[in-house]
């Protein structure tokens, strides 16, 4: 497999926010700390050219891998992958999560 970019969808990158958020009411830091490892660990993920497991019950073509309890679904093209979500573990997710504008 050959190394791979990322983007952010406009989801995911509302969902990165709403993950700081959320966790700097209580604490700045580690707030920060979380979000650089999620994108620490997408783009290194990206850059080794991983294929995550199949999430086709939700979209064709979503694949998804997880990071300490955050799930962050993508889809894979021949250059990149793009993130479409990133999810707490246990948040219901239903294919309107993953709309179709967001899938190219």
């Amino acid at each position: 497999m050959r190394p791979k970019r990322f983007r952010l969808s406009r989801l995911a990158s509302r969902d990165l926010v709403e993950i700081y958020k959320f966790i700097a009411e209580k604490n700045p830091i580690a707030a920060d700390r979380l979000v650089d490892e999620l994108q620490q660990k997408i783009e290194r993920f990206a850059s080794l050219g991983m294929t995550g497991v199949s999430r086709e019950e939700f979209r064709e073509g979503l694949r998804a891998f997880f990071y300490k309890n955050y799930i962050i679904y993508f889809r894979s093209a021949d250059s990149d992958i793009l993130v479409l979500r990133i999810r707490h573990g246990k948040q219901k997710n239903r294919a309107d999560d993953f709309p179709e504008s967001d899938m190219t």
